[in-house]
């Protein structure tokens, strides 16, 4: 008996012909769906390790503003002010302080921990209350060229520009300005 195999008609090779295109194309739109995907995160990673870095708070010299556990957001830039959060490195560490002074700016702290920059007083809404704190600094002080003066908002635990230990902060040390918590979400900060 020979071997009668049924020779596909005309439509049969179509339909075939258009499955496999169909299955050609369906992988070529998967390639390129993954390839945008890894592409667009080692975006978002280049991106935040280059001008947005994510920090996690340590320690509890920014209380009540930012709590141990948070993570922030900064932003790489040159862009800060007086009353902004900064970012800055000292001994290999990330510190996260409020930038209170800049170059050339008298400040004054008095026994009470009252601040005064320039002989205005400085208003600090964001106190919960206000000491000395740690300080070895005398008072007033001038704040040299290409140096701003940092403190935490919680003063009596933060280490900041009132001691030797970290003193005033250099344009090279500043990571750049603190834009918002990641998380915890909270409804205000």
């Amino acid at each position: 008996m020979a071997d009668m195999r049924e020779i596909p008609s005309l439509d049969q090779l179509e339909a075939e012909l258009s499955r496999v295109r169909q299955k050609k194309r369906r992988r070529s739109v998967a390639v390129t769906i993954i390839f945008a995907t890894v592409t667009l995160l080692a975006a978002c990673v280049l991106a935040a390790s280059l001008w947005l870095p994510i920090l996690e708070v340590y320690g509890t010299s920014m209380e009540p503003t930012y709590q141990k556990g948070d993570h922030l957001v900064a932003l790489r830039t040159e862009d800060w002010g007086c009353g902004d959060v900064i970012a800055f490195y000292h001994n290999n560490t990330v510190q996260i302080r409020r930038l209170i002074a800049g170059p050339g700016d008298l400040v004054e702290i008095d026994d009470r921990g009252i601040v005064s920059v320039n002989g205005t007083l400085l208003p600090e809404p964001y106190l919960t209350s206000a000491v000395p704190g740690q300080c070895d600094l005398e008072f007033p002080c001038q704040v040299p060229e290409g140096c701003w003066f940092v403190l935490g908002d919680n003063r009596s635990e933060s280490i900041d520009s009132r001691s030797s230990v970290v003193g005033f902060v250099t344009r090279d040390r500043i990571i750049g300005r603190i834009l918002f918590r990641l998380w915890p979400i909270t409804e205000t900060e």
